[in-house]
């Protein structure tokens, strides 16, 4: 048995799941290859926070699903942490697209990203 059937075992057995420990299973899904199950388990959660949001804008991005990657991005517009930022610029760059993380970046550095206030 390997490690992330370990973690299966694991995360199956707990009475109470939260965000924690769904991002650690979509994290090692996705670090084992296993991406469908990553997408599987972040469509299930019946409460996605921010840090669920920019753990799946990564894993779509390094497997060529930019234009999902964008598409959660622009869901995450009014709670945009410097994490979602940087995994969508991170997205472009592993896409070769560095123009696009240039404008991106730019953007971002521009103030246009929100605060408690905003």
């Amino acid at each position: 048995m390997g490690r992330i059937e370990e973690a299966e075992l694991i995360f199956n057995g707990l009475v109470e799941r939260n965000p924690v420990s769904y991002n650690l299973m979509m994290k090692g899904y996705s670090m084992s290859g296993r991406i469908e199950n990553s997408k599987k388990l972040f469509l299930a959660m019946s409460q996605r926070v921010l840090t669920s949001s920019n753990t799946m804008i990564s894993v779509y991005s390094r497997n060529g699903e930019l234009d999902k990657a964008l598409e959660l991005f622009e869901e995450t517009k009014e709670e945009r942490n410097p994490v979602t930022w940087n995994s969508m610029i991170s997205g472009y760059i592993h896409n070769n697209q560095p123009e696009n993380a240039l404008k991106l970046y730019k953007y971002s550095s521009e103030g246009h990203i929100p605060d408690r206030k905003t």
